[in-house]
């Protein structure tokens, strides 16, 4: 099974974190409007933003990778994360064998695993004051989105090279491009009305052998 591994950064919000030589991915990409961005073990994919807002220009290649390589899986891996252990890619081949997409279980889950939660938590901050958050979850609600019914990490997104797959990479960005770029409110919410077959990494999001989690610059 060949895996890629798929990253982006645009606007300046992460600096692109060096990649280990004996990675064992495929390909190693990242995703970038910065014609000067390098990377240790990356090859970098040049695609401007335009007229779009740099946050949500990344999520095309968080949600379409199989747009910008070939391979029977891609491993969608945040900007704020480094790989750590050579070991990453044999987790991940492991995680997605019988899923069409693997996400993390939110690190928060015990405390909040609803989206109104989240959404009632990050509404205000400042990246994503501008979005209609609220109007949002009131359609979701609408619509009859049970609360509690689970929360999602996904900094980390294994996708498997099928059409459900890609199905579901589509709806998602176009519910980024609806409503909000915080993609842990809407992804509760298309699981419920999709009923997709996706899994969890059998590890927590921010303490695991395999990555390590770094915050984003702060550039709102």
């Amino acid at each position: 099974m060949d895996l890629a591994l798929v990253t982006a950064i645009y606007g300046g919000y992460d600096k692109l974190k060096p990649l280990m030589p004996n990675h064992g991915f495929k390909k190693a990409i990242c995703v970038t409007d910065d014609p000067e961005l390098s990377g240790e073990n990356w090859e970098i994919v040049l695609k401007p933003a335009h007229s779009i807002h740099p946050r949500l220009a990344a999520k095309y290649p968080k949600f379409q990778p199989f747009d910008f390589v070939d391979a029977d899986v891609c491993v969608w891996l945040d900007g704020s994360f480094e790989i750590k252990s050579d070991k990453f890619k044999d987790f991940c081949e492991y995680s997605i064998k019988d899923f069409d997409f693997v996400v993390w279980s939110h690190p928060d889950r015990r405390m909040r695993n609803c989206l109104y939660d989240e959404a009632t938590l990050a509404q205000d901050w400042p990246k994503y004051r501008a979005y209609p958050i609220r109007q949002q979850t009131d359609a979701y609600r609408a619509d009859g989105m049970p609360s509690n019914f689970g929360l999602w990490a996904c900094g980390t997104i294994l996708w498997k090279n099928n059409d459900n797959a890609k199905r579901f990479g589509k709806i998602w960005l176009e519910e980024n491009i609806k409503w909000s770029i915080h993609d842990q409110i809407s992804f509760p919410y298309l699981v419920w009305k999709h009923q997709p077959n996706f899994g969890e990494f059998e590890a927590h999001e921010y303490d695991n052998e395999f990555i390590e989690w770094f915050h984003h610059r702060d550039l709102n």
